[in-house]
This record gives structure tokens, C-alpha cells and sequence, in this order.
């Protein structure tokens, strides 16, 4: 029985309302189970216009990463293969910063259905968003050619999941009326159709299955009765099944790009160790430098403080000379008045002590309202 019609090529279902957008979500998460499972090539299975493959080309990886090396992508679309090509091409900021690690993606054409020797040297195998739009006599074959003869120790399927189409009104989903989010589509599968053929082939070949979903609406929390957008599985090789002797390849090799890296020469261990004391003498001096720049600096703190406090000193009036001339302290007694400028000029000069004024003339003083200083002052109290 056919299936339901399809919509116009852009339907927009997973294009908006998913944040990261949808796409991105898909690939960050291939990306990371490769990552975590440290392998160094990985095959393109229907790779189209390399959307993925262009994504899984190394930038920079981490120390902790197993780096990628090989890459490759079939799709038996002319125009495809053309623009794959065009998209895993180096920048020019890969000719300016050489990898460290060498690089190189094959780009071939051809039907996912025959079978060729050169795919067997991948141990990782990607089909992301590919099965639903092969017609039944390649999607047949689909574990027979990958899990059987190509034998890759990881697989990774992601489809649309069919049940999460209740979310997009204009599919309308589950009437007669349904229709598929893309117009190429030939099936979109229920989980339980998903998990039903991946379990059968898993069985099979030699193969654990894992289970997952990528992708919620923003606004809207999991259901677990409808599930994700993207449905994937992960498949492991558990068996000790070799690959069959392959000696054909169908495929054409389109094209083969090559990345620059850094490819000088190791080190001889004495060449090693001269970088390594030369290393050790610059460290060296960079610290005793450092030390005497230190040592400069709080030497002329120090002194710029001794000069402050020099300063200080010099410019400071004797306290008592201050306070006896703003009225804060009794003046000297009389009889000291007569040794005359001489006595004052001393006193200044803190060459002798104030002489402490009496207690009568204090009580007279403290009487006199007129000021000590002026002639009646000294009048009054003589």
C-alpha cells in the first residue's frame, strides 16, 4: 500500500521552533558519539551536499581527542558530489596554520547497494537522515552491504520519527490526509518500526543497538508517548566476525583532497636535548632578571619614602612654637622676656627649653581680657 503524499520540497518542520536548530543538534551529537568512541575514520554513507562531512573536518582538536584522519562520502547525485567537493576543500586558513595531524576526505559517487573493497578500511560508519529517502531495493540490501561486508566497529542511523509529526499541523498526521515532511521521503517510521528493523539487523550481523532521540520543539517538554524529532541508533560490532574478502569497487573516486600538515622532521635525542637545555638556560635567566627587576623596585620605594619623610621633617614647625602662637598654650613668663631676641631666636632654634609660666601670673592672665601680645598686655602684668 503507498504511502501517504508528501508536502512541497521546504515543508519548514525542522527549521524553526528548535533551538539549536535541528540540523546543528544532529550533527553536534554524531560528532560526539565519534569523539567518544576515539575513532580516526569515518564514512559518509549518502553523504549529499557533505553537510556532515564538512562538519566532522577537524579544526583544532583537543589534546584529550583521538584526531580524525580520514574521511570519505558516496552519493550517487552528480550535482551533490560536486558541491561535497567543493565544501570539504581546505581554506586558506588551513594553508596559513598547518594541522598537526595529516588529513585526507575522498569524495566518491555510486549507489548505496553494490559493494566496494576500499569502504572496509573505515571503523566508523554515519547514515544520518539517508534511509528514508532510499527506494525498498537499496534499503533491502542496507545491513547486508554495510554491517555485512563493510564490517565498521561503529554505526550510527538517525530517520525522522514519524510519532513527533503530531507536532506540525500542516502534516497532518495520523489522517488520511498525512503527509511526509520532505517530498523525497519514501517512509517515515514509527519508533517501534525504527527499533523493530535496526534490532532484527543487529541480531543478525553481530551487533549491540542503543537507542535515542534528538531534538524538542522550545516551549514544549519530552513526552515519552511521542518521543524526539530525530530518532537514532547507535550500533557497536560485538562479535569477532571478520569481513569477507572484498575485491571489487564499484564506486568512481571523484575526488581525493588532501590537507596541508606539518610534516618536519622528528628531533634526534641530542638535537632533544639541546632544545631542551637551551629551553632551560632562557627559563633561567628570564627568572634571575626577573628577581633583580624586583629587587630595583622595592629599593627605590624604600628610598622615595626616606625622601618623603626627609621632606616631611624639614618643612615642619616646632609644635609648641604653633600652639603658643595660635593661643592654644600659656606664653613664657615675663622675666624670660627680658633676655630679649636672643632668647626668642634660641627657643626657635629648639637650642633651649620654654620656660614654664607661674602659676600667679597664669591666674592674672586668664583675668586680662586684652590680648597678651599688645603693650597694655605686658603692662598689666608687670
Amino acid at each position: 500500500m503507498p504511502g501517504p503524499s508528501s508536502l512541497p520540497n521546504d515543508t519548514g518542520c525542522e527549521s524553526i521552533a528548535f533551538s539549536p536548530h535541528l540540523w546543528r543538534q544532529r550533527r553536534s551529537y554524531v560528532h560526539d558519539c565519534l569523539r567518544e568512541n576515539k575513532v580516526t575514520s569515518v564514512l559518509d554513507y549518502g553523504c549529499g551536499e557533505a553537510a556532515l562531512l564538512s562538519y566532522l573536518i577537524p579544526v583544532s582538536p583537543n589534546h584529550d581527542d583521538t584526531p580524525i584522519l580520514r574521511l570519505a562520502g558516496i552519493d550517487v547525485d552528480t550535482e551533490c558530489v560536486r558541491t561535497a567537493i567543493e565544501e570539504c576543500r581546505p581554506w586558506e586558513r588551513d594553508k596559513r596554520e598547518l594541522r598537526e595531524h595529516p588529513l585526507c576526505v575522498d569524495i566518491y559517487q555510486g549507489s548505496l547497494h553494490a559493494v566496494d573493497r576500499r569502504f572496509c578500511e573505515y571503523e566508523a560508519l554515519v547514515c544520518a537522515e539517508v534511509i528514508e529517502h532510499l527506494s525498498s531495493h537499496v534499503l533491502s540490501t542496507f545491513f547486508q552491504v554495510t554491517m555485512g561486508a563493510y564490517r565498521p566497529k561503529l554505526m550510527i542511523v538517525t530517520t525522522p520519527n514519524a510519532e513527533y509529526n503530531v507536532h506540525f499541523p500542516q502534516l497532518r498526521y495520523g489522517t488520511v490526509e498525512a503527509t511526509f515532511r520532505h517530498d523525497d521521503h519514501k517512509f517515515e517510521w514509527t519508533r517501534h518500526e525504527f527499533e523493530t528493523w535496526c534490532q532484527q539487523a543487529a541480531h543478525q550481523y553481530g551487533y549491540s543497538a542503543a537507542f535515542d532521540g534528538i531534538g524538542i520543539q522550545v516551549g514544549k517538554k519530552y513526552d515519552p508517548k511521542i518521543g524526539h524529532c530525530t530518532q537514532v541508533c547507535v550500533f557497536k560490532d560485538i562479535s569477532d566476525t571478520q569481513p569477507p574478502t572484498i575485491e571489487t569497487e564499484s564506486h568512481v573516486l571523484v575526488s581525493t583532497i588532501v590537507y596541508p600538515h606539518y610534516t618536519a622532521p622528528a628531533l634526534s635525542p641530542e638535537a632533544l636535548l639541546q632544545e631542551m637545555h637551551s629551553f632551560i638556560k632562557d627559563l633561567c635567566l628570564v627568572c634571575v632578571r626577573n628577581e633583580q627587576m624586583e629587587e630595583e623596585r622595592q629599593q627605590t620605594h624604600a628610598m622615595s619614602l626616606v625622601a618623603e619623610t626627609q621632606e616631611q621633617t624639614e618643612t615642619e614647625e616646632p609644635a609648641w612654637y604653633t600652639h603658643w602662637e595660635e593661643g592654644m598654650m600659656d606664653p613664657p613668663s615675663l622675666s624670660a622676656r627680658a633676655n630679649g631676641l636672643v632668647w626668642c631666636t634660641h627657643w626657635e632654634e629648639s637650642a633651649v627649653d620654654s620656660p614654664a609660666p607661674e602659676t600667679e601670673e597664669r591666674e592674672k592672665r586668664l583675668s586680662n581680657t586684652t590680648d597678651w601680645k599688645d603693650n597694655e598686655g605686658y603692662t598689666a602684668l608687670s
